[in-house]
């Protein structure tokens, strides 16, 4: 089970970055087809059937500090980006707030669910795709600003009414099932439950798909300049650095189980977020710098995401 969910995700990864690289005409309907099944179905039906089948309503209040833990995250993120932006040139402003939005946002749900859904199992996923709140609203409250000199009254209500997105709903949906002791909701979805380590391979597989060919469109690699460079070490080895320290008091308190611990450190180690080559293409940042920096963050992450984990092993911190 390892080895297959490693290797279905890295070949959806490279088909897409072979077919983003080469940019057939009829490979723009083609991810727009899968992008859409993807957010619309796929996702939000394993976020229902993974928060209601493997949690309740007692793991459910005791896991609040999942969503606040990632939005601190992204807070601290944020602050520290928007300190080191002050001693940076840029070419110009809409580069400087796209340094400032990948140094808020991680990739906080697709490539993290791999690892989870690959070794920590059904349960994590789930604690996992609960921490999506406070990314979620990190992103419409927290990074997405970056991008807009001015928020308008009209444009913060849009920033929430963004926030609802098909998995987002799905979310709340299902917190709401859970809350409610809808035991009878639960019942009629527990022979479902052995789809969900089917659904989490499937939304992975499409999701690094999808990722694969955007990396792949981004075209000829170039090396990390000032900039990309401390980017690329705010994200990939000082988060973690910091998220580790923290949680290290937090172990000492118990004030979090093994699996909520792993979920959290996991989530500070990822580099960049796709969504910011899209989210700068939306709202008057830099895509071309985002992109190529997804694309370093990336490749970059082969070599420290495993050495974090390496480093968790050898602590045997987390570990149950």
């Amino acid at each position: 089970m390892e080895i297959y969910g490693l290797v279905f995700p890295s070949v959806a990864c490279l088909i897409g970055y072979v077919l983003g690289w080469k940019q057939p005409s009829w490979c723009v309907n083609i991810t727009h087809r899968v992008s859409k099944l993807l957010i619309w179905f796929v996702f939000p039906v394993l976020i229902y059937l993974s928060i209601t089948l493997k949690l309740n309503k007692e793991s459910l209040s005791a896991h609040w500090f999942l969503p606040a833990g990632t939005f601190i995250i992204m807070l601290t993120g944020k602050w520290i980006g928007g300190v080191r932006s002050r001693w940076l040139s840029f070419a110009d402003r809409s580069e400087k707030h796209t340094f400032e939005f990948m140094a808020t946002l991680p990739n906080y749900i697709f490539l993290p669910m791999v690892i989870v859904q690959t070794f920590w199992g059904p349960k994590a996923v789930a604690l996992l795709i609960l921490t999506t709140l406070g990314s979620e609203i990190a992103l419409w409250v927290l990074a997405v600003p970056l991008l807009k000199e001015r928020q308008s009254v009209d444009g913060l209500f849009n920033n929430f009414r963004n926030m609802l997105t098909p998995p987002l709903l799905a979310l709340g949906f299902a917190v709401g099932t859970l809350a409610s002791d809808s035991s009878g909701m639960v019942a009629f979805l527990k022979p479902a439950e052995s789809m969900i380590s089917v659904l989490g391979f499937f939304t992975s597989a499409l999701a690094f798909f999808l990722m694969g060919y955007h990396l792949g469109a981004v075209g000829r690699f170039e090396w990390p300049d000032k900039r990309q460079a401390f980017l690329l070490f705010h994200r990939l080895l000082l988060m973690p650095s910091l998220v580790l320290a923290a949680l290290f008091w937090v172990n000492q308190n118990s004030v979090m189980g093994p699996e909520a611990e792993k979920v959290i450190f996991l989530i500070a180690m990822m580099p960049p977020a796709m969504a910011s080559v899209l989210m700068a293409d939306m709202f008057e940042g830099d895509p071309k710098f985002a992109a190529m920096t997804v694309l370093q963050g990336h490749l970059a992450g082969i070599f420290t995401i495993p050495f974090w984990l390496v480093i968790l092993g050898k602590l045997k911190y987390f570990l149950a």
